[in-house]
């Protein structure tokens, strides 16, 4: 993701890093929220599956990961 000042300057201000891939943004209260996606490995008896992760360019540019959802099944549902 880059930003552009208003003097054109035009900067990096987040990456994902590789298998993750951004599929989408979102801005609020000057935030950039970016959904992201990693395909997982093509194994054996399993289907291709996507994994979503949502993170947060917060205005001061910290960034947190704030959801990976992953194909493993909990514990919960494994009983």
């Amino acid at each position: 993701m880059i930003r552009v000042a208003t003097n054109g300057t035009v900067s990096t201000v987040l990456k994902a890093e590789r298998p993750w891939s951004p599929n989408g943004v979102a801005v609020r209260d000057g935030a950039v929220y970016v959904l992201e996606y990693k395909q997982l490995p093509n194994v054996p008896g399993k289907s291709e599956e996507w994994q979503p992760r949502v993170r947060k360019l917060a205005s001061d540019g910290q960034v947190t990961t704030l959801a990976t959802l992953t194909s493993e099944p909990s514990k919960s549902e494994q009983k």
